[in-house]
């Protein structure tokens, strides 16, 4: 008599083989623009103060997953946005669970305040770097 094929133990196989792991990024960074459309109330029609001045800008959406090592050192995030007219802004936030995200909102009013590029760093408590994101356009500055 012959044995059913067992799937789990197959594809249990092929992903200890691949690597492959269920777990989240440990940095990861989303970028979202914001504008009139981002606001329910200009979908619907409701009152809102907000609706008719709305903020104009970008999110940054910075998730993280700490190991427990990583942990254990009292881990910040450390934001640098370059902006297209060069300049560069940093935001440190300290976190306060091992897993989590935050959102960096940038106003832009004018042309050309808008982000150029990112880089993310997970520090520790004495400015160590753990791990770093960045975007594809991130270029280190040559002698500032």
């Amino acid at each position: 008599m012959r044995r059913p094929f067992q799937y789990g133990y197959f594809f249990g196989a092929i992903l200890s083989i691949t690597g492959c792991s269920f777990s989240p990024q440990a940095l990861d960074v989303q970028r979202q623009i914001v504008t009139a459309d981002y606001f329910a109330s200009n979908r619907v029609g409701t009152k809102d103060t907000m609706r008719f001045s709305p903020t104009i800008g970008e999110n940054l959406i910075v998730s993280w997953n700490c190991s427990d090592e990583e942990w254990n050192l009292d881990p910040q995030l450390a934001l640098i946005v370059r902006l297209q007219d060069q300049e560069e802004k940093i935001q440190i936030h300290p976190l306060k669970r091992q897993r989590g995200a935050h959102i960096f909102f940038f106003p832009c009013f004018e042309l050309g305040r808008q982000i150029l590029c990112y880089k993310v760093v997970l520090i520790d408590r004495i400015g160590r770097e753990l791990r770093e994101e960045q975007s594809r356009l991130w270029v280190e500055k040559i002698g500032e």
